[in-house]
């Protein structure tokens, strides 16, 4: 698919995900069906009444929406665009898994520890 979806600048999650969602002609039902989400919790994260999105589940939405994680979390970059699955590895997994739930300190620090581990 060779499209990108055109929106106001100002989108919040929930009117990105629900532009993706009908640009596919999916329901709610549909993309709860095919991501594991349940379509209450869909619905919630429609209307912005949740945040509560991890980044597996983020990432298992962008991809049945075909659209850029990165543009549907935050609005910035272009919606179509490179797919950036979880690693197939578990134990990768588990740690991207992981530093998802770390806070911008947190980050940080992790990012200094492991700049120093390269060869």
């Amino acid at each position: 698919m060779d499209w990108e979806i055109i929106g106001e600048l100002d989108m919040n999650f929930g009117e990105r995900l629900i532009q993706a969602r009908k640009a596919l002609g999916l329901n709610q039902s549909e993309l709860a069906r095919r991501t594991g989400i349940t379509r209450s919790a869909i619905s919630q994260l429609e209307r912005d009444e949740s945040r509560r999105l991890s980044m597996d589940n983020l990432f298992k939405v962008a991809k049945v929406l075909q659209v850029n994680p990165e543009w549907l979390a935050t609005g910035e970059g272009t919606s179509r665009g490179g797919f950036y699955p979880l690693p197939a590895d578990d134990e990768a997994q588990a740690i991207a898994l992981r530093v998802d739930r770390l806070d911008r300190k947190q980050r940080d620090a992790l990012k200094r520890l492991l700049d120093s581990l390269e060869p």
